[in-house]
């Protein structure tokens, strides 16, 4: 994959020249720093001013996709014009709900990961209702020595 910045001769004017743009953003990792903890992560003042710009660019819309709640994205973004959906595009605030089979699907593979996974700190699973997300997160990897060829 190429690197927007790197091609910026042959896309610049391609988006100069369009009548609206989508942006589609991620929170974590992309608009936030990622965190060992995810509740801990935040949108520093700068970002946001930026998210303010370009909701008030005409022909852009800007659309926050997330892993997150609708609620929690909403709390952690605070800029009004932006789209935020929430458990990536499940929830829209319009009441998603899953239905009874859904739902036992859900659980019970929820409860089969949480079986299946070590018992670990750094390990832990997060229930979103909808979804549920494995994290794997604040322990630093180990660095191999490479060994020479036989």
């Amino acid at each position: 994959m190429r690197h927007l910045l790197e091609n910026w001769r042959q896309i610049g004017p391609r988006l100069q020249a369009a009548e609206s743009l989508a942006l589609f953003l991620d929170f974590d990792g992309t608009l936030a720093p990622t965190r060992p903890r995810p509740e801990n992560a935040v949108l520093d003042e700068s970002t946001r001013r930026a998210l303010r710009r370009l909701v008030h660019c005409r022909g852009v819309h800007v659309f926050i996709i997330s892993g997150r709640k609708l609620d929690d994205i909403r709390n952690r973004v605070r800029v009004p014009g932006v789209t935020l959906l929430g458990l990536h595009g499940w929830d829209r605030g319009r009441g998603s709900k899953l239905n009874a089979r859904s739902r036992l699907l859900v659980d019970t593979t929820r409860r089969q990961m949480g079986e299946a996974l070590p018992t670990s700190q750094h390990v832990w699973i997060e229930d979103k209702g909808a979804t549920f997300s494995v994290h794997y997160r604040g322990r630093r990897r180990r660095r191999f020595a490479r060994r020479a060829p036989r």
